[in-house]
């Protein structure tokens, strides 16, 4: 009987240890399972916040933050920059709020003549570009006008030297007279074809309710169907070289042509009845041109400094020739006049309209006139 009992706590005690180590590794398994599952865990939450601030990086590179200490000035319920303050930026973003007011408008010279900005990001609550705002920034190479704006001011971006192209939205009513003038590296001028006022052709803005070509560049090829080359429209467009007016053309306003510098040729068309005042003003490059004989005036400073320019013809329609029209035009050798002695003498001369002008000759029906 002692026998069988101690067999049976032999096998009790043996079965204990066999139970005991069983237990022992399920504890073990269940403790390695968890290290993975956190591990697992853990490496997801490392990698889904590296994406996330990666991405948080992104945006911010994306959108740029507002340029700080820009002058600001409060005109009835909006806000319009007025200078650029203490903002040492170059590449200029306006905020479309300041202190939580919108900002709708750029005012008079509020950047002018500053030559180290480059660009400028202008934002959807503006709808008016002042005059002169971004005079004089020589250095400013690209500008995106917002389709909120409806007014771009005279004088708007003139010397601004190193802009290349202008694109103007289909929300643009106005534009001032000479907004782009002195813009010698201008290549490319395009309007939104969606535009009800303007549109592009040629390299060209023409108003459609007029047909009157109001800003042109270096590139421009007058299209045909063009009535009226504006105010200032090529002024200081110191790179062109040469122009076809259009059979179209009946009026070249003042001081269209004014400072084109490198023009060497010009052919203006017998449609058109005046050459106005200043139009050629500072072509020093131009050596001779002819006038038709549809012309019937000759502006004051036409041709005022002019001073390459060593002979014109001149038809025997003209009946005024204003103040200045040839000042300066220290080259001058002849004039052709077509038409008799009697004409010549009944034209209606401004004062000093060839003041400083070369020892010229006037050619006309049945002899010659000398002058100077």
């Amino acid at each position: 009987m002692k026998k069988i009992i101690s067999l049976f706590l032999a096998l009790c005690m043996i079965l204990t240890l066999v139970l005991a180590a069983v237990s022992c590794n399920s504890f073990t398994e269940l403790d390695e399972t968890t290290d993975e599952e956190t591990t697992a865990k853990k490496s997801t939450v490392e990698n889904t916040t590296v994406e996330e601030t990666t991405s948080e990086e992104t945006t911010t590179e994306e959108a740029k933050e507002p340029s700080v200490g820009l002058k600001y000035k409060l005109i009835g319920d909006s806000y319009s920059v007025s200078g650029i303050g203490s903002c040492t930026d170059t590449d200029i973003v306006i905020p479309s709020t300041y202190d939580g007011i919108p900002v709708t408008s750029i005012r008079i010279e509020a950047f002018a003549d500053c030559s180290t900005l480059t660009s400028i990001t202008i934002p959807n609550s503006v709808t008016r570009i002042g005059e002169a705002a971004f005079s004089k920034c020589s250095g400013l190479t690209s500008i995106t006008i917002p389709d909120s704006v409806t007014s771009i001011g005279d004088w708007s971006f003139y010397k601004c030297r190193s802009l290349k192209s202008i694109t103007i939205p289909d929300s643009v009513t106005s534009i001032g007279e000479a907004a782009f003038s002195e813009c010698e590296n201008l290549e490319t001028l395009i309007v939104d074809a969606h535009n009800s006022n303007y549109y592009s052709d040629g390299n060209c803005i023409i108003e459609k309710s007029t047909k009157t070509l109001i800003a042109g560049c270096k590139n421009s090829i007058i299209p045909n169907g063009v009535t009226t080359i504006g105010d200032s429209a090529f002024r200081y467009c110191t790179l062109l070289t040469g122009i076809i007016i259009p059979d179209s053309v009946t009026t070249i306003n003042s001081r269209a042509f004014y400072g084109c510098s490198a023009l060497t040729s010009i052919i203006i068309p017998d449609s058109v009845t005046a050459i106005n005042p200043g139009v050629f003003y500072g072509c020093s490059a131009l050596t001779s041109i002819i006038i038709p004989d549809s012309v019937t005036t000759i502006g004051s400073m036409a041709f005022c400094d002019c001073s390459a320019l060593t002979s014109i013809i001149i038809p025997d329609s003209v009946t005024s020739i204003g103040d200045h029209s040839f000042f300066n035009c220290e080259d001058l050798t002849h004039i052709t006049f077509n038409g008799t002695r009697e004409q010549w003498h009944s034209i209606s001369f401004g004062g000093n309209w060839d003041y400083n002008t070369g020892n010229f000759v006037i050619h006309y029906t049945g002899g010659d006139i000398a002058e100077n």
